[in-house]
């Protein structure tokens, strides 16, 4: 992908996820400014360099334009940056170190993973908020009814992605394909491929596909850690894999590598495989329950002004919500 220039992946990867989590942090500092005055305005103990966030927010409709068109602007970079991101990872490690792997559809599957998960974890977040933070003033099940329907379509995208990219080693039959799909799902790494398909699709499918289940809390909940889960052990059998089939000389020739010719075993995780695992884990709910120190854990001024845009009448003897629009 990079010709074949020294150091170019890793420098260049490098810099992608960078810029990618300093426009995630910008689009999350620019959601708060609100908050972040609300809080100027009313707490006196507050840091100087949080006071210096709120950019001397007053609410003037100017500022709320600005704020609006801010966050539309940086929402569509950072999702048009995301694939991108996704892109170049899953090409420079996964696809360029097997032998003969050369799948157009494996960025696309990967990035509409990534998004996947990234709700999954937003929801999981939610629910502990809900559940166990004391948010149940801000939080509802309309929340998690929402979000059961974006997950119910995330997870039938999923399979489609896959079987898109599936369907073209199946029925090219090359022996350098049949290889990979052996490889990589049907013997090496059968479990975790059986794993990610059970968690990460027919788990949530078959949950969200009752509307009872999706209009509760419990329901989306218990889709997003399947979700995680089954994208864990889907990240496992792609890089594991990957890395080890890099790692073997006989399968791996400098920069031009022969044909995968036969299917290398699969690689065990050991303990300190098991550690790190925890440990990025661990790492990632640290950040979070620290960013939850700093800014608001709920957006206050984006569930005010939903509620401005709600009420309930009657009709027809049952009470029922009526949505506005902004605009």
């Amino acid at each position: 992908m990079w010709f074949e220039w020294p150091g170019t992946p890793l420098v260049t990867d490098l810099l992608a996820v960078i810029f990618l989590s300093i426009l995630g942090l910008a689009l999350l500092w620019v959601a708060s400014i609100p908050d972040l005055a609300a809080r100027r305005d009313h707490d006196r103990t507050m840091p100087r360099w949080a006071v210096r966030l709120t950019m001397d927010w007053r609410g003037t409709d100017r500022q709320w334009k600005v704020l609006r068109g801010a966050l539309m602007l940086m929402g569509a970079l950072y999702f048009l940056f995301l694939v991108y991101v996704h892109t170049i990872i899953a090409a420079d490690f996964a696809m360029a170190l097997v032998p003969g792997w050369k799948d157009a559809i494996l960025p696309t599957y990967h990035a509409l993973s990534g998004l996947q998960s990234a709700f999954a974890s937003t929801v999981v977040a939610t629910f502990l908020l809900y559940k166990f933070g004391g948010f149940k003033g801000f939080i509802s099940v309309d929340q998690f009814w929402s979000a059961g329907k974006i997950m119910f379509a995330l997870s039938l995208l999923w399979a489609y992605f896959w079987m898109s990219g599936f369907m073209i080693y199946w029925y090219g039959r090359q022996p350098v394909e049949q290889n990979i799909l052996r490889y990589l799902m049907f013997e090496a790494y059968i479990v975790p491929f059986v794993i990610s398909v059970v968690f990460t699709f027919l788990v949530p499918f078959l949950v969200l596909l009752w509307t009872f289940a999706r209009r509760s809390v419990l329901g989306p909940a218990i889709v997003g850690f399947s979700i995680l889960f089954g994208t864990l052990f889907d990240r496992i059998r792609l890089y594991v894999a990957s890395f080890s089939a890099g790692e073997n000389t006989e399968s791996l020739e400098a920069l031009h590598p022969e044909p995968l010719s036969q299917v290398l075993p699969a690689v065990m995780p050991g303990v300190p495989d098991v550690m790190m695992v925890v440990g990025g884990i661990s790492g990632a709910i640290f950040l979070y329950m620290l960013a939850t120190k700093l800014i608001p854990a709920v957006s206050i001024w984006e569930i005010t002004e939903g509620m401005l845009y709600r009420t309930r009448r009657t009709f027809l003897k049952r009470t029922i919500m009526v949505m506005g629009k902004p605009e």
